[in-house]
């Protein structure tokens, strides 16, 4: 008895979406953690505004204040900044297109220690890309400290207030990619079917490269396997 082998054809559709996100600012610094105890650290100013130029560095300073009544040691960072929803919650960890600058900036000393009314001045690079992409940046510039928690304290508080740093770049935004390879065969007679795609983001901004794998019969065109419902996708 002859044995029926079905051949099945499929196909790979390697799709590159875009898309734009937008969002507003709020004029505010929020501190994460507060606590009744002597530790006050303060920054100022509260925010700065930058026009910046692709391959350009832009050199700033801000000021970390120990308002308090106890010595402390502080860390500085840069973190990207947005808000979320309508009451304007700031995000300090979503990276987006617009969020980028908090890569871009370097701190010419992290770290310090402030004596009670001691203020240190802190400076900050800004190198931008010549690639970078036109249009606003945000970002926080965090200054932070842990101390002052007891030695047999259960839960560690870290105080952190920062500085949101605006800046506009002029040039191009470019959204763009291109499918270097799909590794697929034509014709598959058992399964499991493999199959993968290499995607190169051309562009100068994220992107998400979208995978669509639809399977079918040998003589039909009704496909009997298809993720194109929830396809697969990863961020470029």
């Amino acid at each position: 008895m002859a044995k029926k082998i079905k051949l099945f054809l499929i196909a790979v559709v390697a799709a590159m979406t875009f898309g734009v996100f937008q969002f507003v600012v709020a004029d505010s610094v929020h501190a994460e953690e507060t606590t009744q105890n002597a530790i006050h650290l303060q920054v100022s100013p509260t925010k700065q505004k930058l026009s910046l130029t692709p391959g350009s560095s832009y050199v700033g300073t801000f000021k970390v204040h120990n308002a308090g009544a106890a010595p402390f040691t502080y860390k500085v960072s840069a973190t990207p900044y947005s808000v979320t929803n309508e009451n304007y919650s700031p995000d300090y960890t979503g990276l987006t297109n617009y969020t980028q600058i908090a890569e871009w900036i370097s701190f010419e000393k992290e770290t310090g220690l402030l004596q009670p009314g001691e203020v240190a001045e802190v400076a900050y690079t800004v190198n931008v890309p010549k690639d970078a992409p036109a249009g606003g940046q945000y970002a926080a510039l965090m200054a932070e400290t842990s101390d002052g928690n007891a030695e047999n304290a259960t839960v560690a508080v870290v105080h952190r207030v920062g500085m949101i740093l605006y800046a506009a770049v002029p040039g191009e935004t470019r959204e763009s990619g291109e499918i270097i390879k799909n590794n697929v065969n034509t014709f598959y007679f058992n399964p499991p079917l493999t199959v993968n795609s290499l995607v190169k983001n051309t562009g100068n901004v994220e992107q998400t490269a979208t995978y669509t794998v639809k399977i079918y019969p040998l003589f039909s065109n009704e496909a009997v396997f298809s993720n194109e419902e929830k396809p697969d996708k990863e961020k470029q």
